[in-house]
């Protein structure tokens, strides 16, 4: 392939002898033609022996990379080779996991449902027997929380006073 520059001065080259045919006799005129028919020809076949070398060249880097890809490939073939085993013997042993766990999980619900079927009473009344304690629980600490603000209250005023009867009669020392 050409640079533009190059082809700029090719343009021109070929300009200038037009306008030297048309002052030349046309046998001349004609001989040039040949011969620039001729140059053509030999620069397009430059041009593809070119492109055929450049795409020998790169058949040769394909096949090159291939070769590396083939090498990596097989790497990991031997890498996998070690490490397939160990990973099926991961999953393995997670699925056997996962099985244990849904067996426990299937055995808790089993035995809930026996025990609420032979034991317990319905969720909705112990809810219910729940509410009505905590209800219960509540009202206590109230009453208790109002008996323990009067004390406190009872308290402040006992010192008060015994703080007021230290004032009138201090201690004879």
């Amino acid at each position: 392939m050409q640079d533009p520059t190059q082809e700029a001065d090719k343009m021109q080259e070929q300009s200038h002898r037009l306008d030297e045919m048309q002052d030349q006799p046309v046998e001349q005129a004609t001989n040039e033609q040949q011969q620039q028919q001729q140059q053509q020809a030999t620069n397009e076949q430059q041009q593809q022996q070119q492109q055929q070398q450049q795409h020998q060249q790169h058949q040769q880097q394909q096949h090159q990379q291939q070769q590396h890809q083939q090498m990596d490939e097989d790497q990991q073939l031997d890498e996998k080779a070690v490490q397939e085993p160990l990973e099926e013997k991961a999953a393995e042993e997670q699925v056997e996991d996962i099985v244990a766990q849904e067996q426990e999980q299937e055995q808790q619900q089993q035995q809930q449902q026996q025990y609420q079927e032979h034991v317990g009473p319905p969720a909705d009344e112990c809810h219910e027997q729940t509410e009505q304690l905590m209800e219960g629980e509540k009202q206590q600490e109230d009453k208790l929380e109002k008996h323990l603000v009067q004390a406190e209250k009872e308290v402040q005023e006992e010192r008060l006073e015994i703080a007021m009867d230290q004032d009138r009669h201090p201690k004879d020392g």
